[in-house]
């Protein structure tokens, strides 16, 4: 279970300190340098339990108790959207079967400030210079590195494929269209497919300044 909603009304599981022996809750009082050095295996286990029977399909729902309750409702009450929140865009919004425009097209149509390209490659060990894409063997998040189209150009078939420049920094979204092609990391002839969209660091809603924000008491 990854997330459970909050309801007061509809609680149907509550938090439960984890019976299990390798759950050690003596580590609650344990100094943080202190727990670092401990080598017992185990750690500090909670349980999510049933407070009635559940039907399959049936969402899940705990209570985060009045405190957290009433945090929320003042805040949903005082809320009000950040500046240029009407031009902020989810990555699962944009077309992936649209063309990518590139970097020079970009110039006078950019897309939403919050979002970059990332390009799925399979050519991690090199050095600077140009690699014809290649259709990976593996297919792992980590595949896909920060990148700029460069050119989009129609292959025999008719379908798009871009030559991109890669950044496997990432927390890097910048291009200088001034580098020298010797000192870029060039993908040719990607295709489509491999182009995708992520929000850039600290860019999501998470990351608001005024994003809700407060703790859920334990047992």
């Amino acid at each position: 279970v990854n997330l459970i909603n909050h309801s007061s009304q509809k609680t149907n599981v509550e938090l439960r300190w984890s019976t299990n022996p390798y759950h050690h809750k003596e580590w609650l009082t344990v100094e943080l340098d202190d727990y670092f050095k401990l080598d017992k295996p185990g750690g500090i286990i909670l349980e999510v339990v049933a407070t009635r029977d559940i039907a399959e399909g049936e969402e899940l729902f705990l209570d985060y108790g009045s405190e957290w309750e009433q945090a929320w409702d003042q805040h949903a009450e005082n809320w009000k959207p950040v500046d240029g929140a009407d031009r902020y865009v989810y990555p699962e919004e944009m077309d992936n079967t649209e063309p990518v425009r590139t970097v020079e097209e970009q110039k006078n149509r950019p897309y939403p400030e919050n979002l970059a390209n990332t390009c799925f490659t399979p050519n991690w060990e090199r050095d600077f210079g140009v690699m014809r894409w290649k259709q990976p063997d593996f297919d792992w998040p980590e595949g896909n590195v920060n990148c700029h189209i460069l050119k989009r150009e129609k292959n025999a078939k008719g379908d798009d494929e871009y030559e991109v420049s890669l950044n496997f920094d990432s927390y890097d979204y910048t291009f200088d269209p001034k580098t020298p092609r010797k000192k870029l990391y060039i993908d040719t002839h990607v295709p489509r497919s491999a182009i995708g969209w992520v929000e850039k660091a600290y860019t999501s809603d998470l990351h608001l300044k005024n994003a809700f924000r407060h703790t859920i008491p334990l047992p």
